[in-house]
């Protein structure tokens, strides 16, 4: 479950909002001020964190983040 980000460090967290933005790691590195094996090792610990593996790593991110915040503003929506 991807709603519980508590899991991941500063770091990772900075990372991880890049990431849905789908920006390229080399731009996330630069505007982190690191190497882009430092942005691709935390992207990594952050995949294992969430349990997802195989192709198009990100784009299952994306879209179980998708899913989850859709799930969240559809409860709020029906406690109304």
């Amino acid at each position: 479950m991807l709603k519980d980000i508590s899991v991941l460090t500063r770091t990772e967290k900075l990372v991880f909002r890049k990431l849905l933005e789908d920006k390229p790691l080399s731009e996330i590195a630069k505007e982190l001020h690191l190497s882009v094996e430092t942005i691709r090792c935390h992207a990594q610990v952050i995949y294992e964190k969430f349990h997802i593996t195989g192709l198009n790593r990100r784009f299952q991110l994306l879209y179980r983040w998708s899913i989850e915040q859709f799930k969240y503003i559809r409860n709020q929506y029906e406690k109304v």
